[in-house]
């Protein structure tokens, strides 16, 4: 009696522990926080704590690595919108020792002290150059900005080969510095110095480094659960706190489909690299924004990577030095960092998965995405009736009029009976698919894309409850981004002007509802915001060029 009472008591245990950890999971209070104009885009965080964290807290230091780190990195662009302007203010603010990499490539030859932050940032990017044998390297500034002045001029578009002669020349002119930095420290003071030739790019590296920063401080703060998405190409997550692990769409770089593939993760960085955002044309062949320091040109090897570590900052700038290699180098280099990573190889449509390291327990890598899951046949039966119901009434008022021809000729009243009997039958056969089309059971939205003139500028992720700015507009103040805890506000200008001002498009994304709808514009008789809130399909707002689709995706935390 005791053994079975002993086993029973075993078998509740089992059952129910389980169950008492989900629960412990459901106590959890879930929060995030919403940072842009870091360095080109925008980051997300969301975690979940416990009662006794002060998540406000959390928030207000995570904000605050992002911008310093934002401010540090920072190389001089050609313009910067007001609010991208504001962050590089704020972050200066963070910070007592002001010198960030703009002064340092201001100052070639000149030492200056720089901030401990500074110095750390710098030193794992040199270490990084040197042990990825120079296929990353932050300090071909003057390289990548020939390339990138051309890809801005000529986006996605053919450039004349007068140009790209000019470009090549122009490179082949400018030497890859073999020791571009040098860095030291007296006592708690850290110093740096640009070398000659040099000029510092931190934008391959500078986001990881800073979401690896965000993690180590979630992590020193035992914030277990997270997932931090920084931008379009990396995501950093921590445990789920509802499944075992993450789900990661790789996102398709060259056929008609949102991914091709799918990764599982938890506690790792995955980091993407790729041709299909950032280029131009020469001869039919993508010149894009990565640039090998062994040709001073981009390498056209993949369409687009995507690197598995556990380091972020690592991982953003091995994704670049990847990018470079052939998948012979590649794979000696990823056992040397201990990451994995999957290849999209340009000219074919395959997928070479490259499994080096032990990393299988926490990543899984399918070629092709799963199709979802079939629904139940009861929609289809509607249908159906809804079809021979339609189709019999058709063939019956068919037979009728065919029957009553003559006799319609002759008399009104038959006539009035015709055009009733023709009405009826169009009012059942048009509402029936109304019906059907407004009714039919639908897989509610995972994601949203809102497009101005049929470019997308805003991807939405109901999951991650977040948006993220693809590119800005001529005027790059906008899209324009308000988020709160359960919503967020978009605003672009839209083409309708009143007294030749473009006019601004405000939309309201419901993440609890998965909904949006356009709340404010100004259009003819306000069409646009007259279709109130839509789950599914599109909503179009043609005075404004702008429009808004609905996926319903593949069910992924995140995609890169």
């Amino acid at each position: 009696m005791k053994r079975i009472l002993i086993l029973i008591l075993l078998l509740i245990t089992v059952i129910t522990t389980p169950q008492i950890k989900a629960n412990e999971n459901t106590q959890l209070t879930r929060w995030s926080v919403f940072i842009t104009d870091i360095m080109g885009s925008s980051v997300n965080v969301t975690a979940h704590t416990n009662e006794s964290q002060n998540h406000e807290e959390y928030k207000l230091k995570l904000s605050r690595i992002f911008l310093l780190y934002n401010y540090l990195s920072y190389t001089k662009q050609d313009k910067l919108s007001f609010d991208e302007f504001e962050a590089l203010e704020y972050g200066e603010t963070l910070t007592p020792i002001k010198t960030n990499v703009e002064d340092l490539n201001n100052n070639v030859g000149t030492e200056l002290e720089i901030s401990k932050e500074l110095y750390d940032m710098l030193t794992q990017a040199e270490e990084i150059r040197i042990s990825s044998n120079g296929y990353f390297d932050y300090s071909i500034g003057h390289i990548i900005d020939v390339w990138k002045r051309a890809i801005r001029k000529y986006d996605k578009k053919e450039i004349p080969e007068s140009e790209f002669n000019q470009i090549i020349d122009e490179v082949n002119n400018i030497d890859v510095i073999n020791n571009p930095i040098t860095l030291r420290t007296t006592g708690t003071k850290y110093f740096a110095t640009v070398n000659n030739g040099a000029k510092l790019d931190m934008g391959a590296f500078a986001k990881g480094y800073a979401t690896q920063q965000a993690v180590n401080f979630l992590k020193a703060n035992e914030v277990d659960y997270y997932l931090i998405n920084a931008g379009t190409s990396s995501i950093a997550v921590g445990k789920n706190p509802d499944y075992p692990t993450y789900l990661i769409g790789l996102r398709e770089p060259v056929l008609e489909r949102s991914i091709y593939g799918t990764v599982e993760i938890v506690d790792s960085t995955i980091t993407t690299s790729g041709d299909y955002e950032q280029y131009f044309t020469y001869r039919g062949q993508r010149f894009h924004h990565i640039i090998s320091p062994k040709t001073k040109t981009p390498v056209s090897n993949y369409h687009v990577l995507s690197i598995i570590g556990e380091d972020a900052g690592l991982m953003d700038a091995a994704s670049t030095a990847l990018f470079s290699m052939g998948l012979d180098d590649a794979k000696i280099y990823l056992n040397q960092i201990n990451a994995e990573a999957v290849f999209y190889e340009v000219g074919t449509t395959n997928i070479e998965i490259s499994k080096i390291t032990s990393f299988s327990e926490k990543v899984k890598t399918s070629r092709l995405v799963e199709s979802a899951p079939k629904k139940g046949v009861g929609r289809y039966i509607v249908l159906g009736i809804t079809i021979v119901v339609s189709a019999t009434i058709i063939y019956f008022a068919v037979n009728y009029f065919i029957k009553t021809k003559k006799q319609i000729g002759e008399d009104s009243k038959l006539r009035l009976r015709r055009d009733l009997i023709l009405f009826g039958v169009l009012v059942i056969v048009f509402g029936g698919i109304y019906l059907n089309y407004h009714f039919w059971p639908r897989e509610a939205a995972l994601c949203a894309s809102i497009t101005y003139r049929q470019e997308t500028y805003v991807e939405v992720n109901f999951n991650s409850r977040n948006a993220t700015i693809l590119k800005y507009q001529e005027d790059k103040n906008y899209p324009k981004k308000e988020l709160g805890e359960d919503y967020l506000e978009i605003t672009l200008l839209g083409d309708y002007k009143v007294d030749g001002v473009n006019q601004e498009v405000v939309i309201f994304i419901d993440f609890d509802q998965k909904r949006i709808k356009v709340s404010e514009e100004k259009s003819p008789f306000n069409l646009c915001s007259k279709q109130g809130w839509t789950t599914y399909g599109y909503i179009i707002c043609l005075p404004n060029s702008i429009s808004i689709g609905f996926d319903t995706g593949t069910g992924t935390d995140g995609v890169v």
